[in-house]
């Protein structure tokens, strides 16, 4: 489980945090994460979406999916914007 607006550091010793939005529910992953990065599809779906993934998984970690926890609550979707990830959870 994760808290947010903590920082962590990964196995390279890259700083990153979950830094909380405008809602209670969305995160965005900070930090020099997306220069390489395994993204995967959700489960059964043929195509992968990146606006909808089902997970994530930065050089040196963290290794995120839809069972990953930040402040208590499963994350729901993830998303990636050009160079923004997007990490909604349950309310």
């Amino acid at each position: 489980m994760y808290t947010s607006n903590q920082e962590y550091k990964n196995r390279y010793g890259d700083k990153y945090e979950f830094v909380g939005t405008d809602s209670p529910s969305r995160f965005i992953l900070e930090g020099d994460l997306t220069n390489h990065m395994r993204m995967g599809g959700k489960e059964g779906v043929e195509v992968v979406n990146t606006l909808d993934l089902g997970m994530i998984d930065p050089s040196g970690g963290p290794y995120i999916d839809l069972s990953t926890l930040i402040d208590n609550k499963k994350i729901t979707k993830i998303s990636v914007y050009s160079e923004v990830i997007m990490l909604e959870t349950e309310e």
